[in-house]
């Protein structure tokens, strides 16, 4: 997998058979799942990312080259069409992703700056880092600030734009910066019934 980049620490593995806990409640008419997430759902203290799990069935999240992440993220944050995330909430609340697990791994790896090698993967791989795994996160972020930037100099520039309505940024900046802020990710939903 030396080519590959891993994004497995970016969301928990959980068992997806799951113990029964209690009865299957009805949702109220006003309670539904919620059908898109945003950058804020996707910060490591967010409801939803807590409760986000990857079932232990599922593939490692080690399937992408550099090229793909990099890739897709731009191709997020630029407006393209991005597929939804098909979900499945179990009875003890976990959220499972039964599809786009690479996809939320990608956006989460490029909030976070964690492509494989920085603190929640230190934490995942028990801080095991292979030399390999941290090349290619090198990588990544070489290709991320080519094509988009990080994460936190976009934000920044946000920041500094809300600070200072003076600045003027390029319309590739301002493109970007309007989707990072209301921008959302597509989710289905499967039911068990």
């Amino acid at each position: 997998m030396a080519h590959k980049l891993t994004l497995d620490a970016m969301i928990k593995r959980a068992d997806f058979f799951q113990k029964k806990i209690g009865e299957q409640q009805e949702l109220s008419v006003s309670a539904k799942p919620i059908s898109s997430i945003n950058f804020d759902t996707l910060r490591s203290d967010s409801n939803f990312i807590l409760n986000l799990r990857k079932p232990e069935f599922q593939r490692e999240t080690n399937q992408w080259s550099v090229d793909q992440a990099a890739g897709f993220i731009q191709s997020y944050i630029e407006g393209y069409f991005v597929p939804s995330v098909i979900l499945w909430q179990s009875l003890d609340g976990y959220v499972f992703v039964i599809d786009g697990a690479h996809r939320l791994s990608a956006l989460r790896a490029w909030m976070e700056d964690d492509y494989g090698d920085r603190s929640i993967s230190q934490t995942f791989f028990g801080g095991e880092i292979p030399q390999s795994q941290k090349k290619i996160a090198k990588k990544i972020r070489e290709k991320i600030e080519e094509t988009v930037g990080a994460y936190t100099s976009l934000k920044d520039k946000l920041a500094a734009r809300n600070a200072n309505s003076t600045i003027v940024y390029t319309d590739e900046i301002n493109r970007r910066l309007k989707n990072l802020a209301s921008r959302e990710l597509e989710l289905q939903w499967v039911r068990a019934e």
